[in-house]
């Protein structure tokens, strides 16, 4: 193409390009969509910057494989206290529990 291949100006604008991106430019000026490379430039993304541009963006963390806590040792207990107890068993120990945790707070 003349209108590149004449003008120095253009062959240093495509000389600092990556030949991907030499034939996007040249692309667009073939098909007259731009007028020289100087102007194609604009249309067409710098691949360097926008694979910057993503590994620059933070990373998703992926959801953790790690299960749940189970209950603790005292849970365990608790729910084996519970189920041998009877309700009625159960409501006095814990009203006990209730009256020496408000006695201690005062």
């Amino acid at each position: 193409m003349p209108e590149i291949a004449d003008k120095g100006v253009e062959l240093d604008a495509l000389a600092k390009m990556s030949p991907e991106r030499q034939a996007a430019v040249v692309a667009i000026v073939a098909g007259g969509d731009a007028p020289s490379i100087r102007t194609a430039v604009a249309f067409t993304p710098r691949t360097d910057e926008a694979e910057a541009a993503v590994k620059k963006e933070p990373k998703p963390t992926p959801p953790s494989t790690v299960p749940p806590p189970g209950p603790t040792a005292a849970q365990k207990w608790a729910r084996c206290l519970a189920d041998l107890m009877s309700r009625d068993e159960l409501d006095r120990v814990l009203a006990a529990a209730d009256q020496s945790g408000s006695a201690a707070g005062h």
